[in-house]
């Protein structure tokens, strides 16, 4: 996932130009107000998420494929896209277009949520006790054992720990909302809904994007990883209403204990050796940065959620489908969540998409 929001960076700054040059118009003339808003619909025109190429359709070959996208610039594509939309909603709010004012979620506030995003994406990941740098030399083989069984530890428990406040926050939106609805919306997941139609030109343009954004989200896992984790997602759900739900249900779900039985066998083993067993260590530290950057993208997109319908409560149209829409956006979210921390512990990849902490176990023996 190295660099897989490069992307995002640029195109964000875009976004937040229109936008702020959108709001300077508030207090001009009527021309340069129309000038901006021109400028802000072609800046959000295109969803970012169908410049992403994919490579793992269900049926395609490697002959009949094009180059697959890092699926990180996916995320982040589809994050841009919510981010999009709530600035084109918060736009139109400002210019009245259908009468209401959402005084909890501004024009400023959007462009804020984008400036922050950009912010934690540009700083380095946090080391999660890692020694990034310089790699591990041990002495002995001895020593190598330790410094990867510290490692891995370390990894592990950060995987848990950081998918626990992804899927807190999002799960803590999704109790507010009617359970039916709830029940409703994970049957949907992976699937399209319907919205209704509004008046007023940026709002409409807003909605049509987020409604687009959450239904990639799901989608970009594919039906039959979803399938694989929806029971998992509806477990989570119950625990998190009955307040029962902690990090060792994670735990569990990502198969720690498994993969570290594992590496206490492989560890084991005759077959490995000091160079192959620290090369195993410093390919800890790649995973944690790439599992590190998984997890701000999704905590950004759950809070992009959440803004939206913070902005989109105002308005009497929004009812009879706005909750809907949250749940979905908020289950894929979870749903994400649980997928990502399950490729990277490594005990039952259902992605496909990355090398976890069992698979780099798997390099320490010779055979």
């Amino acid at each position: 996932m190295t660099d897989s929001y490069s992307d995002y960076l640029p195109r964000s700054q875009r976004l937040v130009n229109a936008a702020q040059r959108f709001k300077d118009s508030l207090t001009g003339d009527a021309s340069a107000r129309r000038f901006a808003v021109d400028r802000l619909l072609a800046a959000t025109g295109q969803d970012f998420i169908e410049t992403v190429t994919f490579g793992y359709e269900e049926g395609a070959t490697s002959s009949s494929i094009p180059e697959a996208t890092d699926h990180g610039e996916a995320f982040a594509a589809a994050l841009l896209d919510v981010q999009s939309a709530n600035i084109l909603i918060t736009a139109g709010t400002a210019l009245n277009e259908l009468g209401a004012s959402a005084r909890d979620a501004s024009l400023d506030e959007a462009l804020q949520h984008v400036s922050t995003t950009r912010a934690q994406l540009s700083e380095p990941p946090k080391e999660s006790g890692f020694e990034m740098t310089p790699g591990i030399e041990s002495a002995t083989l001895g020593d190598a054992t330790k410094s990867f069984e510290r490692r891995s530890g370390i990894a592990l428990d950060g995987i848990v720990d950081d998918a626990a406040k992804t899927v807190g926050g999002a799960a803590a939106k999704l109790v507010k909302l009617d359970p039916k609805i709830v029940l409703e919306g994970l049957g949907k997941l992976g699937g399209a809904f319907e919205i209704g139609e509004t008046a007023g030109r940026l709002i409409q343009r807003g909605i049509e994007k987020l409604k687009r954004a959450l239904e990639a989200i799901s989608n970009l896992f594919g039906d039959k990883a979803l399938a694989a984790i929806k029971q998992n997602i509806s477990e989570i759900w119950e625990d998190f209403k009955a307040g029962r739900f902690t990090k060792a249900i994670l735990a569990r779900l990502f198969g720690v204990a498994e993969v570290e039985a594992h590496i206490k066998e492989i560890l084991g083993r005759p077959d490995t050796s000091k160079d192959r067993t620290d090369a195993a260590s410093n390919a800890l530290a790649p995973l944690a940065e790439d599992y590190t950057r998984w997890m701000k993208i999704l905590e950004a997109l759950g809070t992009g959620i959440s803004f939206a319908g913070t902005a989109l409560a105002v308005f009497h149209f929004a009812g009879p489908w706005l909750a809907m829409l949250l749940a979905v956006g908020y289950l894929g979210v979870i749903g994400g969540t649980l997928l990502i921390g399950i490729e990277y512990t490594g005990e039952r990849g259902i992605l496909g998409w990355a090398r976890g902490v069992k698979q780099i176990s798997d390099t320490l023996p010779a055979s």
